[in-house]
């Protein structure tokens, strides 16, 4: 395969990846979650800010702190085409999967 073809494989099934994604992503916001029998949407909401408050305390008082997001390591010059052959066989691998999937 020659490097431009498996670039623009590549770049495709990316492109394919992010469409899906994107796809579910806007069908999950469209659906709201319902709230149980018996109980309002304001009052689940409240429930919810309470839990999440409460874990937000929870970790200031353990003493949780932020994490440092990880540097981003520089591949050596001679690793650019592994890394690009193995992006292009998961990506395949992925469609092909999907094919079966939505398929069935």
């Amino acid at each position: 395969m020659c490097k431009t073809h498996a670039g623009r494989a590549s770049f495709l099934s990316a492109l394919l990846i992010c469409l899906v994604c994107c796809a579910g992503a806007a069908d999950a916001q469209t659906n709201a979650p319902v709230p149980p029998p018996g109980m309002t949407q304001q009052q689940l909401d409240s429930l919810v800010d309470a839990i999440s408050n409460r874990v937000v305390e929870k970790l200031k008082h353990e003493g949780a702190s932020a994490v440092k997001p990880a540097e981003p390591t520089r591949a050596a010059a001679g690793d650019d085409n592994d890394v690009e052959d193995v992006a292009s066989a998961q990506a395949v691998a992925f469609v092909a999967r999907a094919k079966s999937v939505l398929g069935a």
